[in-house]
């Protein structure tokens, strides 16, 4: 992230114009330091996390609706991949 975007997302914040939870300088606010400094040392991916995330909700990596069984299908790999 940028120090533009940054200000962007502080100036949304301060006007009240963006909901607190869609802001993502508050992604991180309630997750643990130990969590943090896992994620710093790259014991897992971030970005699986998301992904899987996103599957339960039944909702593509674009955040549209594909329902369940869909989103369940395409977070398995391809054909002949373990």
């Amino acid at each position: 992230m940028t120090q533009e975007q940054i200000t962007k997302y502080q100036q949304a914040a301060k006007e009240g114009s963006l909901p607190p939870e869609e802001n993502p300088l508050n992604l991180f606010a309630t997750t643990s330091t130990n969590l943090l400094a896992k994620v710093l040392a790259r014991e897992f991916n971030v970005l699986t996390l998301v992904r899987m995330e996103m599957r339960k909700r039944g909702v593509n990596d674009k955040g549209q609706w594909i329902g369940f069984e869909a989103a369940r299908q395409a977070g398995k790999p391809a054909s002949g991949r373990k």
